[in-house]
């Protein structure tokens, strides 16, 4: 992810829809949960990272999935389960909504794991309310249920949507 300064933009989450501006080379829009004070993965400090460029093909929402669980065995089994789940959430919405290149990023830190998909799009996410029979349109409430926190960074080429879940003593916490 490019360093620089930004505009940081706080919204709770279903704000329907935000502009990216085309006069900021970064611009990071975080969703603030409740329970405390916002976080983008900037602030993560990498214990382990793996970036992945990744095809704008349905199955890699399925290879997404695969590599999260790979790339997180060593934390408990319920929060390897909702990283998988946010991944591909993730991944859906830049194969189905962004453009090319698309590439996943995932972040192990001393306390947090971060899931970061950018695309080629400089169109935010619209979270919508889907009705009982849509086939789609759940992801970002997916995302908004199982991770801690969730956001967007503009970037000069695209987008960065990023979900972190916060590690627990079982997962092996490491002092840094």
């Amino acid at each position: 992810m490019p360093t620089g300064r930004g505009a940081t933009t706080r919204m709770e989450p279903n704000v329907p829809t935000v502009e990216a501006p085309e006069d900021e080379p970064l611009v990071r829009l975080t969703v603030r949960r409740s329970d405390g004070e916002s976080v983008t993965p900037a602030h993560v400090e990498p214990l382990y990272r793996e970036d992945v460029w990744m095809a704008s093909l349905p199955t890699s929402v399925r290879d997404a999935r695969v590599m999260i669980r790979q790339t997180l065995g060593s934390v408990s089994h319920e929060r390897a389960e909702r990283a998988a789940v946010c991944g591909s959430e993730l991944m859906a919405n830049a194969v189905r909504h962004g453009m090319p290149p698309i590439v996943l990023s995932v972040v192990r830190g001393s306390e947090d794991v971060v899931i970061a998909v950018a695309d080629g799009s400089r169109e935010p996410p619209r979270p919508r309310t889907a009705d009982a029979d849509d086939p789609t349109g759940r992801g970002t409430l997916i995302i908004d249920r199982l991770a801690d926190r969730w956001g967007v960074d503009f970037l000069p080429g695209g987008k960065q949507v990023w979900c972190l879940i916060k590690l627990g003593a079982e997962d092996g916490l490491v002092s840094v």
